[in-house]
């Protein structure tokens, strides 16, 4: 073996393993020794502790109406077949769902036992996946799963009770059994992706591993089942009428996130590297939509040169989370895909520890107990322009820069040492 490669899970999961339960330690020693008044876990959680749980009970109030999507800029934003599942869960409730508000169902008993409910529902089948599919020890599989669970942006999820929960296990499933040699996991494995593409939209780009791998008629069959599920639904409601609402009330949300503190899509990456260094963020901002697109096509055309299944997986993923301008910190989850993947690998090189180090970073659970205002040690990090933000949001977003920078310069070598091997072809 090359001195520059390291023994499968020897070393690389157990860097990955101890940055994850470095966090959490961290995070107990914070949250309990030097608390403020109020909540201290409000550092790493959603900004509005009344509004705990919500992206389950107000999409089941809308889900009510014959159209949710009538409800203009301030109403529904999800696509159809996630008020149809929402449907189904307010039918669970019984008359409780016609209580005054969404506030007044997550208060009954009912609407309490029916969160729990939804988060098992999708915990569960997370959690199996991992069990099931990881290869190395039962110690490492079982502290794994503990740790993803435990990671910043899936606790993010559950504290807001997002369908993302849903999308993200869905993807995971098909990024594990696409491949399978059994024809019926194959096809349910696509099914799962045209699911979790109905309901958030940009796992979709995960469709584009058909095509790397030159699964043309999957990716043909995959397009159809993302279509019907995607476009059909609105039949449920206004049809057409309800189609175009839909993508009123998207882009008027759209436009109404600002550069949010929970945001942690390419523009606010940009923006706080400007902040970091002591430029002005709006500039970053502004001069990061411009080469929006460039930059994602770029990205996505260097994940056709790499060969490990994993760093594909990578670059669609960073796609996914920074392409969207309302990407929040809890998309950031799709990052356990590409890492638990990379801990597949039975050798590793030396950027191949970079990447797992970055990739734990961005899911490492950070919490300082002083909310969204600390300043640890007198580290200047988390101040942008007088604008403070979550360290564990922060942190994520230092780790997909310096993802970017790692990937960049992985792709540089990649393509010199394809030419250096097209040479020796030549010579040979």
């Amino acid at each position: 073996m090359n001195s520059d490669h390291v023994p499968f899970r020897s070393r690389i999961a157990i860097v990955v393993l101890c940055i994850f339960f470095c966090g959490i330690l961290f995070s107990m020693v914070n949250v309990f020794f030097f608390q403020e008044e109020g909540n201290p876990i409000q550092s790493v959680l959603f900004y509005d502790t009344k509004d705990s749980f919500m992206d389950i009970y107000h999409p089941i109030r809308f889900a009510e109406a014959q159209d949710p999507y009538q409800f203009g800029e301030t109403g529904a934003i999800y696509p159809p077949i996630c008020y149809l599942i929402f449907r189904f869960y307010g039918a669970l409730l019984g008359a409780d769902r016609f209580v005054p508000d969404a506030f007044a169902i997550r208060d009954l008993q009912s609407g309490r036992f029916l969160l729990i409910l939804f988060l098992l529902s999708n915990i569960l089948p997370f959690c199996y996946i991992i069990y099931r599919k990881y290869k190395g020890s039962e110690l490492t599989r079982v502290l794994l799963l503990i740790f993803a669970v435990a990671s910043g942006p899936y606790l993010f999820l559950l504290e807001r009770a997002n369908i993302l929960l849903l999308s993200f296990w869905l993807t995971f499933l098909f990024v594990m059994y696409y491949q399978s040699s059994t024809k019926w996991v194959r096809e349910s494995a696509l099914i799962a992706l045209a699911l979790a593409s109905a309901i958030k939209i940009y796992p979709a780009i995960f469709g584009l591993l058909l095509i790397m791998d030159k699964k043309y008629k999957e990716a043909i069959r995959c397009a159809i089942y993302g279509f019907i599920l995607f476009f059909v639904p609105f039949f449920c409601f206004n049809g057409i009428t309800s189609l175009v609402q839909f993508f009123h009330n998207l882009s008027q949300g759209i436009s109404d996130t600002g550069i949010g503190p929970f945001r942690v899509d390419w523009t606010a990456i940009v923006a706080s590297v400007f902040g970091w260094v002591g430029l002005p963020a709006k500039i970053g901002a502004w001069g990061a939509k411009k080469i929006l697109i460039p930059a994602m096509l770029l990205l996505l055309a260097s994940g056709f040169l790499q060969k490990p299944y994993w760093k594909k997986c990578l670059v669609i993923t960073m796609v996914s989370v920074m392409l969207p301008s309302f990407s929040f910190y809890y998309a950031m989850v799709f990052y356990l895909i590409p890492l638990f993947l990379l801990l597949q690998e039975r050798e590793h090189s030396l950027i191949d520890v970079v990447y797992g180090v970055l990739l734990a970073f961005s899911c490492v659970l950070f919490m300082t107990g002083k909310g969204q205002h600390t300043q640890f040690i007198g580290l200047r990090l988390i101040e942008n322009e007088s604008v403070f933000t979550s360290w564990s949001v922060e942190i994520a977003k230092l780790s997909q820069f310096f993802l970017l920078v790692t990937f960049g310069v992985d792709t540089i070598l990649t393509i010199r040492s394809m030419r250096l091997n097209k040479k020796m072809i030549i010579r040979g």
